[in-house]
C-alpha cells in the first residue's frame, strides 16, 4: 500500500514539474530555432522514422522546413483527408479516448475520474446548454498531423481563451491528474451548426509552445493571465474540415455538442480507436434511436 502511495507521489510530481509553463515556452523557442539545413533534414528524418510519420502526406518536401515547429504544424496534400458526408466528423488524427453523454454537465476523463462542463468553460454562460448533450475527446500524439479542423457546417460565433497550466495529456497525466482538462489552457471555438451549437476545445499540454487560431490573430502560451473572449458580429462561415486552428506537439481536442443535436455516434466506434480527420464520428439520429451510443465506466 505504502509502495502504490509513493508511485503515486513521484507520478504527481513529476506532472506538476514539467506543467510549468516556462517549460513549454522554452521548448517552443527551441523548436523555431534555425539549424543548419543538413542537420536539420537528418533530425526531421529521424524524428519521422521514430513515430512513423508519412512523409507521402505532406503538401510540401522536407527540404523546404526551416524549422523543427514548420515541420510538426506541416500542411497535408489536397484529397489525402477525404471529409465524409456525416454530420459531425473528426476534427484531426488521433485516438478517440472518449465519447459519450454529458450526464448533468459531468465529462468522463478515464475510468473512475470525471469532470464538470462548466469547469471546462469555467463557467462561461455558454455551458448550460451542454449539461446534457454529448461529448468526444481526440488525443493528438507527437506522430499526428496537428492541424485542427472543424468537425461540423456551421458558422463561428466566437473564442473564448483560458490560460492555465500545461500538464502533459497522455495516458500517464489523464490517470493521476483530476479535471485535467479544466486545469490545462485551453482555447474554445464556439460553431452555430443547424442542430445547435457546437463547442471545440483545444487544451494545451506539456510542450506545447503555442495554440493558434486559424480565422483570427491569437497565440496563446504567451504570458497572458487574464480570461480572452471574442464575439464575432459577423459570424465566419466555415464547413467540415475547414482549418480551425494548430498545435505544437501533442494535445487534446475536446468537442461539446448540445442536447437538441440529433446525432448518435457511429457504431462501428470503441474508446481508443484512431480516427483520422474527415472521418465520420456521428449519424442523424433515426426515430428507432433510444439514445446516444456512448462509452461507459463499466
Amino acid at each position: 500500500m505504502r509502495t502504490a502511495a509513493w508511485n503515486k507521489w513521484l507520478k504527481v510530481s513529476f506532472l506538476e514539474f514539467v506543467s510549468q509553463n516556462v517549460i513549454s515556452q522554452a521548448v517552443g523557442r527551441g523548436s523555431d530555432l534555425r539549424l543548419p539545413k543538413p542537420l536539420l533534414r537528418q533530425l526531421l528524418r529521424a524524428f519521422a522514422g521514430v513515430y512513423r510519420i508519412n512523409l507521402d502526406e505532406m503538401a510540401e518536401p522536407l527540404e523546404r522546413y526551416e524549422t523543427f515547429n514548420q515541420f510538426f504544424v506541416r500542411a497535408l496534400k489536397a484529397g489525402v483527408r477525404p471529409i465524409a458526408a456525416s454530420p459531425v466528423v473528426s476534427p484531426a488524427d488521433g485516438r478517440l479516448s472518449q465519447f459519450g453523454p454529458i450526464e448533468n454537465g459531468s465529462l468522463l476523463q478515464v475510468k473512475g475520474i470525471r469532470y464538470h462542463v462548466d469547469e471546462l468553460l469555467l463557467g462561461d454562460a455558454e455551458s448550460r446548454r451542454y449539461h446534457d448533450g454529448t461529448f468526444f475527446t481526440v488525443y493528438l500524439s507527437p506522430q499526428n498531423y496537428h492541424r485542427v479542423h472543424s468537425p461540423v457546417d456551421g458558422s463561428i460565433s466566437g473564442f473564448r481563451y483560458v490560460p492555465g497550466r500545461l500538464f502533459p495529456v497522455n495516458d500517464l497525466a489523464v490517470a493521476n491528474i483530476p479535471s485535467l482538462f479544466t486545469v490545462n489552457e485551453r482555447l474554445t471555438s464556439y460553431i452555430d451548426t443547424d442542430f445547435g451549437r457546437a463547442a471545440l476545445v483545444m487544451v494545451g499540454a506539456t510542450s506545447v509552445g503555442r495554440m493558434s487560431l486559424s480565422y483570427a490573430p491569437l497565440e496563446t502560451n504567451q504570458g497572458a493571465e487574464a480570461l480572452h473572449c471574442r464575439d464575432f458580429d459577423d459570424p465566419i462561415a466555415i464547413r467540415r474540415g475547414e482549418e480551425l486552428g494548430r498545435f505544437n506537439l501533442g494535445s487534446t481536442v475536446v468537442v461539446l455538442l448540445p442536447k437538441a443535436a440529433r446525432v448518435v455516434f457511429d457504431r462501428r466506434l470503441s474508446p481508443g480507436c484512431r480516427v483520422k480527420l474527415g472521418e465520420p464520428l456521428m449519424r442523424h439520429a433515426d426515430v428507432g434511436d433510444a439514445g446516444t451510443d456512448s462509452t461507459s465506466e463499466d
